[in-house]
């Protein structure tokens, strides 16, 4: 087992999401139309805990794009599964827009 696998079993065996549906809910009733607004907003719903393990899971798919050429992975292909395992579903398809957002390469945690 690799280590992206092992990281998405324990995520996935955890009882509570790192984002709840309700964190990505409040960020979209704040009715902001810029992602980075909406995606500042989310982040500052999280706990102390859920924010140090979104950031280390960010941090450690930003780590596996760096080697795309080497092992074939890609954006496309890791949002949906890491996206399942920290995001509760919210309905809407906002987890795979937020998570998208911090993987950008101009994007980060200040």
């Amino acid at each position: 087992i690799n280590q992206a696998e092992t990281l998405v079993r324990f995520l996935s065996s955890l009882e509570f999401h790192v984002f709840s549906a309700a964190i990505l809910n409040q960020a979209h009733h704040s009715k902001t139309d810029n992602i980075h607004s909406f995606c500042r907003l989310s982040l500052r719903q999280l706990n102390p805990l859920q924010y140090r393990v979104f950031t280390y899971v960010v941090s450690f798919i930003r780590e596996i794009l760096k080697h795309k050429e080497h092992n074939k992975l890609s954006v496309d292909l890791l949002v949906p599964v890491f996206a399942k395992c920290l995001f509760e579903d919210d309905g809407a398809g906002k987890a795979h827009l937020v998570l998208s957002h911090f993987l950008s390469p101009e994007n980060n945690f200040r």
